[in-house]
C-alpha cells in the first residue's frame, strides 16, 4: 500500500491519468479503512480536480461518504 501510494505520488506530474488509477488502487490493498486508502483518494481527488473533472470529484466524494 505505501509503495503504492508513494510511487503514485511520483507520477503526479508527468503522468497524471496513471497517477489517479494508481491512488484508487491503493483502498482496494487494504484490509480495513485506514490511513492510506484516505490519503490515496484525497491524492485522486485532488488529481482530479487540478485536470478539471469536477463532475467526478462530486462523484468519488458521494461514493466516499456513503463508503
Amino acid at each position: 500500500m505505501e509503495n503504492k501510494y508513494y510511487n503514485a505520488k511520483q507520477m503526479k506530474t508527468e503522468a497524471p491519468e496513471e497517477a489517479i488509477e494508481e491512488f484508487l488502487g491503493v483502498p482496494a490493498l487494504e484490509e480495513e479503512k485506514g490511513d492510506w486508502g484516505f490519503k490515496g483518494l484525497k491524492q485522486a481527488i485532488k488529481l482530479e480536480f487540478r485536470l478539471g473533472r469536477y463532475e467526478k470529484v462530486s462523484g468519488r466524494e458521494s461514493r466516499i461518504a456513503r463508503g
